[in-house]
């Protein structure tokens, strides 16, 4: 995809001055290589791909499985998702999502598939959604903050190249959680065409 070779003159820097604890030195060291890697990665672009190449481009499809996967028991009510149909809902929400992404790239972007049956990607690249914690209820500003938290990883060839997050908050909402779920949901769905459409940025936050 590229390399970056970062470099700097720190001699003239106080942190760097003879008898310097090396501490200060490496703290100054690693802001200025963050700031070159942040602003690398949000350059670089996915090159098409040749004959032998390897790593993430976009003429590599993105396999999304469904349904979403709960991470424990405690991690969302299954009465309620299945009451406002949400795992019906996210699949075209996120594609609509990923549609709207693209129209903002100037870039060639992966093509994305969702599948909703059992199936195995070993030579590809998969997307694994896993609702990892929620407080989705009714009663809008009444009954405090709302919040959606899905855990995004990306595989290639079944090893893990990418990791990410697709959170949603709401300080109020509506009163009906449906509606609540649904909004939240939205938020949570354009995380997620972000990061299917810049697979292998290294920049997420990842928790």
């Amino acid at each position: 995809m590229g390399k970056l070779v970062a470099t700097r003159d720190f001699k003239t820097y106080e942190y760097f001055k003879p008898n310097q604890t090396p501490c200060p030195a490496m703290r100054a060291l690693a802001i200025s290589i963050s700031k070159s890697l942040d602003s690398w990665t949000q350059d670089v672009e996915l090159r098409p791909c040749t004959e032998g190449c390897t790593g993430l481009h976009p003429e590599t499809p993105i396999l999304v499985a469904f349904p979403i996967q709960m991470q424990d028991g405690k991690s969302a009510d299954p009465e309620m998702l299945a009451e406002c149909g949400w795992q019906d809902y996210m699949r075209p929400m996120i594609l609509d999502a990923y549609k709207r992404e693209l129209r903002e790239l100037e870039r060639p972007a992966p093509e994305i598939e969702i599948r909703t049956e059992p199936f195995e990607n070993p030579n590809g690249r998969t997307l694994k959604l896993t609702l990892v914690a929620s407080h989705v209820i009714g009663g809008s500003s009444f009954t405090g903050p709302k919040w959606l938290n899905i855990h995004a990883e990306l595989l290639d060839g079944g090893v893990a190249v990418d990791l990410g997050r697709g959170s949603g908050w709401l300080m109020g909402g509506y009163m009906n959680r449906c509606h609540n779920l649904t909004e939240l949901s939205r938020k949570v769905a354009y995380d997620i065409a972000r990061m299917l459409a810049r697979p292998g940025v290294a920049t997420r936050e990842v928790y």
